[in-house]
């Protein structure tokens, strides 16, 4: 019996400082852990920062393209009626978004919505202009219209998606 308590007397120490050098290197190997995810994350967002301000630049040029003022200068044509301005319009909408589809990756799901649904807004202002037109008339009929419903409203249809971008890339910076 005496054998057994003088074990336990010595069993009974070295297991405390088993466990305590346990736990201070399960606590030290934690904490280097922790340490190699945050310099991982800072390293990816080394590598991240520069495509994703280069996303907010080129969703910014498709918008300020898609604007209706600078997309009827571009793509008008005094020899179209009003058909023919408004499915060259929406065209070139969509070419510029397949274009730039990629650079929805680099921005938050709130920016690319808000991206899109500047896009709708556009294409609904231009297809609400040619709705109030007869498709034969001249395409400056159709600008016309554009330009007096966007007066009326006293909205830029790309705005809101602009303000998104700079907000969220104002975060960034």
């Amino acid at each position: 019996m005496e054998l057994l308590g003088d074990i336990l007397k010595m069993l009974m120490p070295a297991s405390l400082v088993l466990i305590g050098v346990y736990i201070t290197v399960r606590t030290l190997i934690v904490k280097q852990l922790e340490r190699d995810i945050v310099n991982m994350r800072e390293k990816a967002n080394e590598a991240t920062l520069p495509l994703k301000l280069q996303a907010y630049e080129r969703l910014s040029m498709f918008l300020e393209r898609i604007n209706p003022t600078s997309l009827i200068v571009r793509v008008n044509n005094p020899e179209f009626n009003v058909i023919e301005l408004k499915l060259n319009l929406l065209n070139a909408i969509n070419e510029e978004l397949n274009y730039n589809l990629s650079q929805q990756i680099y921005v938050s799901e709130e920016v690319w919505t808000a991206v899109k649904a500047a896009k709708d807004n556009v294409m609904t202002l231009i297809e609400a202009a040619a709705d109030l037109l007869d498709p034969t008339d001249s395409s400056f009929r159709l600008v016309e219209t554009v330009f007096g419903i966007m007066v009326q409203s006293n909205q830029d249809p790309t705005e809101a998606g602009l303000k998104a971008i700079r907000n969220e890339a104002r975060q960034l910076l």
